[in-house]
């Protein structure tokens, strides 16, 4: 499964986690099943005055993930990520990538679902 995994910095699975989902400093492309980083990409929205969630939701659709991990969703960007058909899951704080996909293989990662905004 391809997952966009956001993240502090680096380009191999030590990478941790940015938990800020449209600010995050740069978006991790992995291959889920092979543990591979396809490729690492600057997130051009981290600074943008009004709109961040909602422009890194359109690039993690761009980069043509099935899956995106995070520590939190904004509204409007959980609303375009499923419209998307984009999964959500919540990772903890401080992972590395590394880890987070051993916790994903484990099911230890809970999905995000839309009701958390009702």
């Amino acid at each position: 499964m391809k997952i966009v995994i956001t993240i502090q910095g680096g380009n191999d699975l030590t990478a941790k986690l940015d938990s800020r989902f449209g600010r995050c400093e740069a978006f991790m492309v992995v291959d889920s099943d092979k543990k591979e980083v396809i490729e690492v990409v600057p997130n051009q929205e981290k600074n943008a005055a009004h709109g961040a969630g909602v422009g890194a939701a359109a690039k993690v659709a761009e980069l043509g993930a099935d899956a995106v991990i995070s520590g939190r969703f904004g509204p409007k960007a959980a609303s375009g990520l499923k419209a998307e058909k984009i999964t959500m899951y919540n990772a903890p704080d401080g992972k590395s990538v590394e880890d987070i996909l051993d916790m994903l293989e484990k099911g230890e990662i809970e999905e995000q679902t839309m009701r958390e905004y009702r």
